[in-house]
């Protein structure tokens, strides 16, 4: 069974991130697999899952450093409740060469680092927009309990595509 958030125009700008095909795959193929998605997230029709942006006044448009700030939250569910991922409000750490992903844990503001890599980031532009792109991403050590502990630290999840702004020129 799948809920999805609304199915209105996507927003302009925004991180679309397919997660890890081996588990959408798996939780596709239960029986009582579930998807929610909610808070401004949504699913492309390639599958991925596209978190609108929230905030960038932390970041760097020209140097690609800083916080930026999506919002959304997807959900996965089955086995009859022993099987539950969340990964919600994400926000990309970004600095020379590295970048972190964290997501809301809890109810508390607290944040958990999910996903790193220490490769670089893949910039383009257009006329209208940049997109950077987030290949071969890794799981972090404390990532792994948000996906209970199926996947092990290191292992490599789906690309990241985020869709920003141009910098503005002086």
């Amino acid at each position: 069974m799948m809920t999805h958030g609304s199915r209105m125009q996507a927003p302009a700008f925004h991180l679309r991130w397919g997660i890890k095909k081996s588990l959408i795959d798996y939780v596709t193929a239960l029986r009582d697999g579930t998807r929610k998605l909610s808070d401004s997230a949504d699913e492309s029709t390639t599958g991925e899952f596209q978190f609108s942006l929230a905030d960038i006044s932390r970041f760097d448009l020209a140097s690609h450093t800083g916080v930026v700030q999506f919002r959304g939250r997807v959900e996965f569910g089955g086995h009859m409740g022993m099987l539950y991922v969340c990964i919600s409000d994400p926000w990309l750490h970004m600095s020379a060469g590295s970048v972190e992903l964290t997501v809301a844990d809890g109810d508390f503001g607290d944040r958990l680092s999910l996903i790193v890599q220490h490769d670089g980031v893949e910039v383009s532009r257009n006329s209208t927009y940049q997109q950077l792109v987030i290949r071969q991403p890794k799981l972090t050590e404390s990532g792994t309990a948000v996906f209970g502990e199926v996947y092990e630290t290191n292992d490599v999840f789906d690309e990241m595509r985020v869709t920003l702004p141009l910098p503005e020129t002086r």
